[in-house]
């Protein structure tokens, strides 16, 4: 179901199809070219077969239509504290005790980030960037390794490629 974050962020929550309450939730953030119908069914798929409420968070708020060519240069002006504060209102959202996160690229570097807030239970990154790139930081960037080694962090799992630029 697409709806809205209190901040007016999008945000698809699924639930078991087959009416089972949820056991656990997960949180969702999409790679860098944000919520799609890609992740809507992602979501809705771990929800059926794992028994959780999902939540896909969109990175992008009011900023959906922009072109990967203008993202890639535009990460930078995402705003860790608001998309932080958005994850954290998701996995409220989901009305279940435990919550995981998990994300992709883009999406994994901001799960590293949110490990630090102390509101998930367990955290995934899938080729997230370590580091902060470059290219991306701006005033109030948190360094991923910085938050998932801070006191508040949730045990959290890197998945990477060996050669892959962005997370060396």
């Amino acid at each position: 179901m697409r709806t809205a974050l209190a901040s007016g962020t999008p945000v698809e929550i699924c639930t078991p199809a087959d009416g089972r309450p949820p056991t656990r939730g997960l949180v969702l953030i999409p790679d860098i070219m944000g919520l799609r119908p890609l992740f809507d069914a992602h979501a809705q798929r771990l929800a059926d077969d794992n028994g959780w409420a999902v939540a896909a968070v969109e990175p992008w708020p009011g900023r959906e239509e922009l072109p990967l060519e203008d993202r890639l240069g535009a990460v930078g002006t995402i705003e860790d504290a608001a998309l932080l504060a958005d994850l954290t209102a998701a996995a409220d959202a989901l009305d279940v005790e435990l919550v995981g996160i998990a994300g992709f690229c883009m999406g994994g570097m901001f799960t590293f980030k949110a490990a630090g807030t102390g509101r998930f239970h367990r955290a995934v990154g899938f080729y997230g960037m370590l580091r902060v790139p470059e290219q991306w930081k701006a005033a109030g960037s948190i360094e991923p390794l910085a938050a998932v080694t801070s006191p508040d962090a949730c045990p959290t799992m890197a998945i990477v490629g060996t050669l892959d630029q962005w997370t060396p």
